[in-house]
């Protein structure tokens, strides 16, 4: 009896523990779902440096970035600057950003690759209309009373290696005012001081902005407007969205926009 009783509990407990794991992957597919449709992918791509000619050209990838939705609403940015692979450093940049990529909140993160846990340096600062401000490691960080809060601005953590400046010079042109035709855009680095860590403006430079033309990209003309910054001679051509196509200097070096994916039309001429 008891033999017969035990087999005919057996077959209950496994139909239970069946329903209750198919039970589960239901809840964690909801859940699946529920953080996909509240971060939903956007577009995501690389920025490669193009320098050199002929036999001694190079082609670099000088990030991997993603860019999803936020339920707040804008964009968030997810990038790794893989060009710093060569330093023994991991960059991580995120951004939140406005519908037209307009940073409202910058971080950087520095990790040792023999640390990937804990960042060794850290840079995060929230910018509004009117004031900017910024942490290193949850302490407050003071900002230059000379520096112009209300305008375009250049953030790195230690020296420009450490950003994705393709990323970062979208976000200071996408910041800036531009009614009168050109605007001051300091340089804040995250450095370490007598004290402790400390944000120090090292330089202005000069934004202009130029008439709309068009960028090559995929044998596809693209609507895009021209930039320049005047003590690096730097230009960026910026698509109606906010995105940056390319940006090169002086010396010829070139940095565009490469495997680029889109599930929302963010430049609506590509694929």
């Amino acid at each position: 009896m008891l033999c017969s009783k035990r087999l005919l509990r057996e077959p209950q407990v496994k139909q239970r523990i069946l329903m209750a794991q198919i039970l589960l992957a239901l809840l964690g597919a909801l859940l699946l779902a529920g953080s996909a449709s509240a971060q939903e992918k956007i577009a995501e791509g690389e920025y490669h440096l193009r320098s050199g000619t002929g036999e001694e050209s190079s082609n670099t990838a000088i990030d991997h970035w993603i860019l999803s939705t936020r339920k707040q609403g804008g964009y968030r940015l997810d990038a790794e600057v893989t060009a710093a692979a060569g330093t023994g450093v991991i960059v991580i940049q995120t951004e939140e950003l406005s519908e037209q990529l307009n940073p409202t909140a910058i971080a950087i993160k520095l990790f040792a690759r023999e640390n990937t846990k804990k960042p060794f340096a850290q840079l995060a600062c929230h910018l509004d209309a009117e004031q900017i401000e910024c942490k290193s490691g949850g302490q407050e960080l003071s900002i230059n009373s000379e520096t112009a809060k209300k305008g375009p601005i250049l953030f790195a953590v230690t020296t420009l290696e450490h950003i994705d400046l393709a990323w970062m010079m979208a976000a200071a042109i996408n910041r800036a005012h531009l009614e009168e035709g050109t605007a001051q855009v300091p340089t804040l680095v995250l450095q370490e001081g007598e004290e402790g860590p400390e944000l120090t403006q090292t330089e202005i430079d000069s934004l202009h902005v130029s008439d709309k033309e068009t960028v090559e990209m995929r044998g596809v003309k693209i609507p895009a407007r021209r930039y320049s910054f005047e003590k690096h001679s730097i230009k960026c051509w910026i698509a109606n969205s906010g995105l940056l196509l390319t940006m090169e200097n002086e010396d010829g070096s070139v940095i565009t926009l490469e495997k680029f994916k889109q599930y929302k039309k963010l430049v609506p001429e590509l694929p």
